[in-house]
């Protein structure tokens, strides 16, 4: 007669240590069911299908009270009855990036640009720059004679003040005046129009206006603010993964020719404004994930995992993540816990805490989130078939 083996608690899965060593609490296999933190083996749970419209890269806000989904072309908020409402429209189906500041939820398909507000109200997020004006010299005027230059932005309805279209200049002779036409218009918008004193390279602010054209001949004295949006503009279009990490917006483009990505930022608490000159910084391979970790920004690519504290560049890891939204916080540690092309890894400190145990297929394309129920709390990884196990026993 076989002997009895009892086992009083189980250790979870483990298809990587050889049978013998590891011992008989472990799961060599371990499909539709939980292993509690006591070690007790549970059916799964089953589901019931709540929604049946088609969906994709649904967002769910930090405090868990709003949720939102793409459905077809649309961007949808998910009531909490379960039904759908729209709240944009969407010109391609590309996969979508989200990112939450400030309860506003920004999101991103590398062609569509737009961010919620918290009583979701949905905005562009690209608000344009604005086309240079037309310029003419007036007689009868009092203006000193020399070059002046003209220049204008966009001020959205909620305050937030585009980048500079380009400046256009024009010489005026003594006693002339500054016509100003062409001056563009945005609905929903007002347009600055910023001049400069004669021969002097520094804007200040001429008007405020929803006209196509006005006249400039009052003294240097008379300019308001001074312009602070020169060579600023939008959030590139072709950008796909978004991220915010301290007060800046963060937003990854794929460069395939050179199979490296550039990753642009933001200006401090100006999410809508790019320097595209000067504030980007690039990694090799295709980014799949941008999360704030605190101490850096985590940075997952095709073929690596890297740090980021606006100071360094730091590699953390020669394999990659698996495209999707591959990483979850730990509402507990506050770490990032990443689906990587070898496992399950946390940062930071960077650590792989499957590497010993378990080595899955890691999917063609993953998604992460942490779940708390029931005085348990699990990290769920749902997968596309697809890759090849690293270093699985066989």
């Amino acid at each position: 007669m076989a002997e009895k083996i009892a086992v009083s608690k189980w250790g979870g899965l483990n298809n990587v240590g050889e049978y013998t060593r590891t011992g008989i609490g472990w799961l060599s296999v371990a499909d539709n069911v939980d292993v509690t933190d006591a070690g007790r083996i549970e059916s799964r749970e089953g589901f019931t299908r709540r929604i049946a419209t088609p969906m994709s890269g649904g967002f769910s806000t930090k405090d868990h009270q709003r949720a939102y989904v793409i459905s077809g072309n649309q961007v949808c908020r998910v009531t909490p009855g379960m039904a759908l409402v729209s709240l944009a429209t969407l010109t391609v189906s590309a996969r979508m990036y989200w990112a939450e500041v400030n309860n506003h939820v920004y999101f991103s398909n590398g062609v569509d640009y737009g961010r919620i507000g918290d009583d979701d109200s949905c905005d562009a997020w690209q608000c344009g720059v604005p086309a240079p004006v037309s310029l003419g010299a007036d007689p009868f005027g009092r203006l000193d004679a020399g070059v002046y230059q003209v220049v204008c932005t966009f001020v959205m309805a909620d305050g937030r003040e585009t980048g500079a279209g380009t400046a256009q200049a024009i010489r005026i002779a003594q006693g002339e005046s500054l016509s100003i036409t062409n001056i563009p218009q945005r609905p929903g918008a007002l347009t600055r129009v910023y001049v400069t004193p004669a021969d002097s390279p520094v804007f200040g602010l001429a008007a405020t206006t929803a006209a196509t054209s006005l006249r400039w001949n009052d003294s240097p004295d008379m300019l308001g603010e001074a312009l602070q949006t020169m060579h600023l503009g939008d959030v590139p279009t072709g950008a796909t993964v978004i991220a915010s990490y301290r007060a800046r917006m963060y937003a990854a483009m794929y460069l395939p020719a050179e199979n490296a990505s550039v990753i642009w930022f933001s200006k401090p608490l100006q999410h809508h404004l790019f320097d595209l000159h000067e504030d980007f910084l690039m990694v090799p391979g295709q980014v799949h994930m941008l999360a704030d970790a605190g101490e850096a920004l985590l940075i997952g690519t095709s073929i690596g995992i890297h740090a980021y504290n606006e100071e360094s560049l730091a590699e953390l890891a020669t394999y990659g993540v698996v495209p999707g939204w591959p990483w979850a916080t730990d509402p507990g540690t506050k770490k990032v816990l990443i689906w990587t092309q070898r496992g399950i890894c946390d940062a930071l400190p960077f650590s792989n805490l499957t590497s010993n145990t378990v080595s899955v297929p890691p999917g063609a394309q993953a998604s992460l989130c942490v779940v708390e129920r029931d005085g348990q709390k699990k990290l769920m990884a749902n997968l596309i078939d697809g890759g090849v196990a690293f270093n699985q026993r066989l």
